[in-house]
């Protein structure tokens, strides 16, 4: 497997493995211009990553599992924005962000990331049929949509784990 190596502005030196790599042939909303990242996990317990974008070195984004802090958190396979892809096997990250006080860390669980499994292609979606927010909090309560979640036809449901497959 090819390596490559890059001085990031966050993390220093990094070599990167090519299996690391996520494609993102749409970007990230405001950062178009930038599709090749590399999904490095932040620490052994696996709660955090970096997306490092590997050609701007100053980019870089903190990425979670959505799952992990709220365990109903689903995408409905309705959603025109998913819908689209026709994802067999994919992973959700909600892009994090952190203030200075840590115990106000958010997630963006409106418009996460996924990715293809077998591909390691990424698209952000923006989910139109729900209510949770750009900035929820990890630490607080769930949203109102989680705690209201109920099985339907058209939901795809996402355990805590890090591979998730499609409802029919």
């Amino acid at each position: 497997m090819e390596e490559i190596q890059i001085v990031s502005d966050r993390l220093g030196e990094v070599e990167i493995d090519s299996s690391q790599i996520i494609e993102m042939p749409e970007g990230i909303i405001g950062f178009a211009g930038f599709s090749r990242y590399a999904y490095l996990p932040h620490d052994s317990d696996g709660v955090f990553a970096w997306l490092q974008c590997i050609d701007n070195p100053s980019l870089a984004f903190v990425v979670t599992n959505p799952m992990i802090f709220f365990p109903n958190y689903r995408i409905d396979g309705s959603e025109p924005d998913f819908a689209r892809l026709n994802l067999d096997q994919f992973k959700v990250l909600a892009i994090v962000t952190v203030p200075n006080d840590p115990k106000q860390i958010t997630g963006n669980l409106l418009a996460p990331l996924v990715i293809d499994s077998a591909t390691n292609r990424g698209w952000q979606v923006i989910l139109e049929k729900t209510d949770y927010p750009i900035r929820q909090p990890l630490f607080a309560a769930p949203p109102a949509e989680e705690a209201e979640a109920t099985e339907g036809e058209n939901v795809v449901h996402l355990s805590g784990e890090a591979e998730q497959k499609k409802a029919e």
